[in-house]
């Protein structure tokens, strides 16, 4: 996995986070859990990409 896709895929899932924190910082608890689950979704794609590269598919 390239770096600019490893730092892409970290900035976005950094700003899904940070917009989630804001939403549950105001009460809105619905779209704060989505949005952590699309953070969620987000780390995951960037830890297959790098565990996949690394040979470690389990």
């Amino acid at each position: 996995m390239k770096f600019d896709v490893i730092q892409h895929l970290r900035r976005k899932a950094e700003k899904e986070i940070n917009r989630a924190m804001r939403a549950a910082e105001s009460g809105n608890d619905q779209e704060a859990a989505k949005l952590f689950m699309q953070a969620g979704g987000t780390l995951i794609t960037l830890s297959r990409g790098l565990e996949i590269e690394g040979g470690n598919r389990d």
